[in-house]
């Protein structure tokens, strides 16, 4: 995986809640701690479609996990929703960590969920 340059910074928006970016020219991570519960959540990640397949998906994520480990998370959430990201967590965490745990189309307040499509999965990273 190639050097990338990652800027992270966290904020603590209420007590034992944390709040991570990781920044690149090129890319961003999203993610949340809850202290209590021990529960790391990558809520996003985004790539310039320009710099596609050149690891900075990968490192963003090996980044985010790094950080989860740090802080001792016990569990890795996220909602993920391209083949791409998948196979990056994958690369990174190791097939057998990644389970899928729902398939089926993001549906914000509770509306029907497609459960044919397969452009978001749900993924629970050990």
């Amino acid at each position: 995986m190639p050097e990338i340059d990652i800027s992270v910074e966290v904020m603590e928006p209420s007590r034992g809640h944390f709040v991570y970016s990781f920044d690149t020219d090129h890319g961003a991570l999203d993610a949340s701690y809850d202290q209590e519960a021990r529960r790391f959540c990558i809520s996003s990640i985004f790539v310039n479609k320009e710099n596609s397949r050149q690891g900075i998906g990968k490192a963003l994520l090996q980044a985010s996990y790094d950080k989860a480990r740090e802080i001792e998370a016990r569990v890795i959430l996220s909602v993920i929703i391209s083949r791409e990201c998948v196979e990056a967590m994958e690369a990174v965490f190791g097939p057998s960590a990644v389970r899928v745990m729902e398939r089926g189309s993001y549906t914000p307040m509770g509306e029907q969920n497609h459960q044919d499509a397969d452009a978001m999965l749900w993924l629970f990273i050990k």
